[in-house]
């Protein structure tokens, strides 16, 4: 799935949005895009069976997830590479800043 981030006067939303009705697998499918627009990691969904998911992010891979388990996976994803990024800003400042 293919997501763009739509900035604003306002801020910003994710076009297209997350749609309730959507399957499960297709919603998945979308915070992985999302997690990957943000964070710059390539991230895969792979449908395992009807109601287990396993994700690729980077050279990782890892199975089997239930749906939530999976979106709390990508969250963590996101977190961490955010907080990486984070770090990183803060190791190439000069010391004593």
């Amino acid at each position: 799935m293919i997501v763009h981030r739509i900035r604003t006067d306002r801020g910003s939303h994710i076009e297209p949005a997350l749609d309730p009705a959507w399957p499960d697998a297709t919603k998945l499918q979308w915070h992985a895009a999302v997690t990957a627009l943000d964070t710059g990691l390539p991230i895969h969904v792979h449908v395992a069976a009807r109601s287990e998911y396993g994700l690729t992010v980077g050279n990782t891979g890892a199975a089997p997830f239930t749906y939530r388990e999976a979106w709390e996976y990508l969250n963590g994803a996101s977190a961490g590479a955010t907080a990486a990024r984070h770090a990183d800003r803060h190791r190439n400042q000069p010391k004593g800043k």
